[in-house]
């Protein structure tokens, strides 16, 4: 799992920095990963609803003018493509962070603003806002995000089971 998460933090510093440019790159990972990890139809399903979630909540702090993104009125579809190689490897977190909500809560508060502040410094989006508040902003969301995400892949889980038994 160490080079997965590896290679995804290389396809997001190339989605960052190149934008539309390292789509095909960030696709080309995802496949692999997926045939790798051999992610099932429910989980695809499941990488698709969260990814749908995290681009809409983007997308909203778009259009409040929180995040701006050059000659954007939404989000850019290198983001997109984010959204959608974050969600499939969240699928394979480790289990303690799957269960844990005090780390569902803490990793994200910290690295998720970490995570757009680097975007921030590397010119991939302004803020609207100033850094602090919307840090503070993004350190409230990503945990409800987070919790949410893992309380959607264990009721979908739960009813891949029941379905099976």
């Amino acid at each position: 799992m160490l080079i997965h998460f590896i290679l995804f933090n290389l396809v997001w510093l190339g989605l960052v920095i190149y934008g539309n440019d390292a789509i095909v790159s960030a696709l080309l990972w995802l496949g692999i990963f997926a045939w790798h990890k051999k992610l099932t139809r429910y989980e695809l399903y499941l990488a698709a609803v969260i990814t749908f979630l995290g681009v809409s909540i983007d997308n909203i702090l778009t259009v409040l003018g929180i995040f701006r993104f050059p000659d954007e009125t939404f989000i850019p579809y290198w983001l997109i493509v984010l959204w959608v190689c974050f969600s499939c490897i969240l699928l394979r977190a480790p289990q303690q962070l799957k269960t844990n909500r005090w780390l569902q809560i803490v990793l994200p508060m910290i690295f998720a603003p970490l995570s757009y502040f680097a975007g921030f410094q590397l010119s991939a989006v302004k803020f609207g806002w100033d850094l602090l508040p919307t840090m503070l902003l993004l350190s409230i969301i990503w945990p409800l995000f987070i919790m949410l995400a893992f309380s959607l892949e264990n009721n979908l889980l739960n009813k891949e089971r029941y379905r099976v038994s």
